[in-house]
């Protein structure tokens, strides 16, 4: 079950990173750490063949946080 819920998300980001065009850069890590527990639990192929996709076709997008901090008076 637990590989399935990760081929799952996986399939989540591969289809939402191609969309937009690029992996955001706040999430990069957390894309290659959701492989490897893929991996680690006995991933297939179409995972692999998704990440690997993302990895070596789309940029890393920049992402801009701006912070709004209210100050009591």
């Amino acid at each position: 079950a637990k590989k399935e819920r990760l081929a799952e998300e996986i399939n989540k980001k591969y289809k939402h990173y191609i969309s937009i065009n690029g992996i955001p850069e706040d999430e990069y890590d957390e894309f290659v750490n959701l492989h490897d527990a893929y991996n680690g639990v006995g991933g297939n192929h179409n995972g692999d063949a998704k990440f690997k996709y993302c990895i070596e076709h789309l940029p890393i997008l920049p992402v801009d946080t701006k912070l709004i901090i209210k100050h009591k008076d």
